[in-house]
């Protein structure tokens, strides 16, 4: 072996230790469950702006490796991956990266969720939610299939063989009953009772009755009533009633609405433009008043005339207004010695006379004697 080669192996050693201790380790590395969803925390004293973390899951079934910048990863999504690897056993590698040197890795508790596994944690799923109806027979006890009321489960391999096998207690003993695979509800008829509250738990068997998941127990469940048929009919058939009725009244108020506001705003465009509502009708209703201009007559002599019909207009001797003016120029006592006739106090033809006023104003009057 050349010289600078027996230094080469030990120098890359001293440089790896050195790095190795240069990154502090991760602490408190925990894996936590909450039913479905599995993670693993860590905590970090020497956080930098290009810190990473390894994080290694070793299993009974398999090995998963990823790295991330947080102080947590979720493994809900490799734990439900399959049968296989929620019936195995598991424990986490934590390793902090930083400026090309790693930690030593620290690793965290074992857990499964098989029963009969060896690990140091053992974890359990919540249990359906159970109903208990009391009925004239006796209780029923139903809940819906943890095949199929966990996603997980449900999108998971399963053996033909699988069953769910459950408990129910209640002050008057246990009852075991078993779900099939292809049941989405699970049932079981209690025997007759007044008040009968139970508890229930189960477990997801695989048909070897190794591979068997834990339901955790339920808290006390009374029975709820259950509801009459003819009573739920009468309800339902009310409540149609009473949404026919709210749409009845609510179609009507909408369209008194929409007229009373198509009303308003013909108005309001009637008054801007200052037209009074139905103004021709009013017009052409409104009577026709005649003006008539109180006029006496006074004859001088025989060879005054008036104005006829046919429109000529004669030599007038004294046609006198209600004022007294003389239409002609005479002497004002001359007209005051007549005696003033009123047209309306001597017998006369209809009014075929008419007078010139002056000034393009005509009256009508009747001839005098």
């Amino acid at each position: 072996m050349p010289p600078d080669g027996a230094f080469t192996a030990p120098l890359l050693l001293l440089l790896s230790s050195v790095s190795a201790l240069t990154v502090p380790p991760p602490t408190n590395v925990t894996v936590s469950c909450r039913n479905l969803r599995v993670w693993v925390s860590w905590e970090f004293s020497d956080q930098q702006p290009h810190t990473s973390f390894r994080v290694e899951i070793q299993s009974s079934n398999g090995y998963f490796k990823n790295e991330t910048t947080e102080h947590q990863y979720d493994l809900s999504g490799f734990i439900w991956k399959s049968l296989d690897h929620y019936m195995g056993f598991h424990s986490v590698r934590v390793t902090a990266l930083q400026r090309g040197g790693e930690s030593q890795p620290v690793r965290s508790e074992s857990f499964t969720f098989s029963m009969n596994r060896m690990a140091d944690k053992h974890y359990a799923l919540e249990f359906p939610p159970v109903e208990v109806v009391a009925g004239d027979s006796g209780n029923t006890v139903s809940f819906p299939s943890p095949f199929h009321f966990y996603t997980e489960l449900k999108q998971a391999e399963k053996q033909e063989t699988a069953f769910f096998e459950f408990n129910v207690s209640s002050d008057q003993g246990n009852y075991t009953s078993v779900c099939r695979l292809t049941d989405v509800t699970c049932r079981y008829d209690l025997p007759h009772s007044e008040e009968q509250c139970v508890r229930v738990k189960g477990w997801l068997d695989y048909g070897n009755s190794v591979e068997r998941v834990e339901f955790r127990e339920t808290d006390r469940i009374c029975p709820s009533k259950s509801s009459d048929p003819h009573v739920m009919t009468f309800a339902l058939v009310l409540l149609f009633v009473l949404v026919v009725i709210i749409s009845v009244l609510t179609i009507s108020i909408c369209k008194v609405r929409a007229w009373t506001l198509e009303i308003w705003k013909t108005q309001k465009t009637l008054k801007a433009l200052d037209i009074e509502p139905n103004n021709e009708e009013h017009e052409l209703l409104r009577p026709v008043e005649e003006v008539f201009s109180p006029v006496m007559v006074i004859e001088h002599s025989s060879s005054s005339s008036l104005s006829s019909e046919d429109g000529g207009l004669q030599d007038c001797g004294a046609c006198v207004m209600e004022d007294g003016g003389s239409e002609r120029g005479e002497p004002e006592e001359e007209a005051a010695d007549q005696e003033a006739v009123g047209n309306y106090d001597r017998a006369h033809a209809p009014a075929a006379v008419r007078v010139d006023l002056g000034d393009g104003e005509v009256a009508y009057a009747y001839r005098e004697g």
